[in-house]
């Protein structure tokens, strides 16, 4: 108990402030405001397409809605921890290109507080930046000019999120939450022109580096309502109760002028290794900001509980939810320098299906696999990017296994989700990307003779 005890408040006041769960990418889309931004979710809801705003798991940190902190077993903390990986096909009309890139994806703690209270914290990544495009135009008097545009860096954030149960009792839970994230991070952009068909005009190249760190909130409440039970009749005539249970969820993201600190330096150089000749423009650090919208969503899901023998049972969920974001207005104001991307408000869809044949953790020889839970998502995305008039696209389906990994009185499992997925389009001049991405996550709770927080009843 002293050894487990001092390893949490190790990883409470030491990794997770230092640690950065950023994930690399290789995306022409992630050019635009902050990024790629990452989902709402660790592995364990990935498989559902993350549609996780009106679910609750006693056994899985849920960040897709801070009310479901409340829900977090007493004495059994959690500790979760993630990678994920993406492999993409780049197309447009003429070409095709292959990506892929890997990370860690998170590294969180849940911790009750007591039947009612429970917290959460974490280091999580919040978006992705990474793309190289290359285009050449022929420009009048001077011949091909070839222009590159780069990206690379993101944003990761430091949440802690606190929730409650306002009602706590066996036909209606009533819970409220609320996050503080911690942003931080930097993304650097940069602008290359090349001349190779007029020696008397010199390279030039445009580098802007952004640093980011401020604060964003998120709250949530989640509302499960017991239904009346019914009873089912099994093929050998016995008779089990079928429990029933309507879940609503919502969560609002407040709206934000993230603050940063941008430098920008533009020099001309000679040939590929960009030996520096000039110094054309420097732009000494300015402080600024980046508006991050509201961003508001709903959700809702049923659960049967359906008898087995004894306290074991049957569990099947289905979930679903949209989230809509005003990303019209978004601008980064940096002095007198404003720009604005001509973004478009964001939708998203998502419904998500999981069972647990055997909830139970006994099992049986030769029926490991009855106790796993398995799980299916789909979702689509109207994404906040609108390029040559055409608001990009993104569509997904998942999949995903819960594999426990002590055999008796622990709900510690393995998460594993995958999606296959499309976004974009090659039509007007545009990139097609398909994509298979994966999540891996651990997720490890105190053996039940070893809870946490007991009060010592002895020395």
């Amino acid at each position: 108990m002293l050894r487990t005890g001092i390893l949490f408040l190790f990883l409470l006041i030491f990794v997770l402030p230092s640690a950065k769960a950023q994930i690399s990418i290789s995306s022409p889309y992630s050019r635009y405001a902050f990024g790629e931004l990452n989902s709402s979710g660790f592995a364990g809801y990935s498989g559902m397409g993350y549609a996780n705003i009106a679910v609750t798991d006693s056994t899985l940190i849920n960040i897709g809605n801070p009310a479901s902190f409340a829900f977090f077993i007493p004495h059994r903390p959690l500790f979760d921890f993630g990678a994920s990986g993406i492999f993409t096909k780049a197309s447009t009309s003429e070409a095709s290109s292959n990506f892929s890139a890997m990370g860690l994806r998170n590294i969180a703690l849940g911790i009750p507080i007591n039947e009612r209270f429970g917290l959460s914290l974490g280091v999580v990544p919040f978006s992705s930046v990474g793309y190289e495009l290359s285009t050449t135009t022929t420009e009048a008097g001077i011949g091909d000019v070839t222009y590159n545009f780069n990206g690379s860096g993101g944003l990761n954030k430091i949440y802690l999120g606190f929730a409650g149960r306002a009602i706590n009792t066996k036909k209606h839970q009533l819970a409220f939450g609320l996050t503080g994230n911690y942003l931080f991070g930097n993304i650097t952009r940069s602008r290359t022109a090349y001349y190779p068909g007029y020696t008397g005009i010199k390279h030039t190249k445009v580098v802007h580096h952004t640093i980011v760190s401020d604060f964003l909130f998120e709250s949530g409440a989640y509302d499960r309502l017991s239904l009346p039970v019914k009873e089912k009749v099994k093929r050998d005539s016995s008779i089990v109760p079928v429990r029933r249970f309507l879940s609503f969820g919502a969560t609002y993201t407040l709206g934000n002028q993230i603050g940063a600190r941008q430098d920008m330096l533009a020099y001309t150089f000679k040939n590929s290794y960009e030996i520096l000749l000039d110094t054309v423009a420097y732009l000494d650090t300015t402080s600024g900001y980046l508006n991050f919208p509201e961003k508001i969503g709903f959700g809702i899901a049923y659960e049967w509980h359906v008898g087995r023998t004894g306290n074991d049972f049957t569990r099947i969920l289905l979930s679903a939810q949209g989230e809509l974001q005003n990303w019209s207005r978004y601008a980064e104001v940096f002095g007198n320098s404003v720009v604005e991307d001509q973004l478009k408000n964001a939708r998203n869809f998502a419904l998500g299906f999981s069972i647990t044949p055997l909830a139970t953790n006994k099992i049986e020889k030769g029926k490991f696999h009855r106790i796993m839970t398995y799980r299916m998502g789909l979702r689509y995305a109207d994404t906040y990017l609108n390029l040559y008039d055409t608001q990009i696209k993104q569509y997904g389906i998942s999949f995903g296994l819960g594999i426990p990994l002590v055999q008796t009185f622990s709900f510690s499992q393995l998460n594993v989700g995958f999606e296959f997925g499309k976004r974009g389009t090659t039509e007007n001049n545009l990139l097609q990307e398909n994509y298979f991405a994966f999540q891996v996550g651990f997720t490890i709770m105190p053996h039940k003779y070893d809870g946490w927080f007991y009060k010592r009843k002895y020395d």
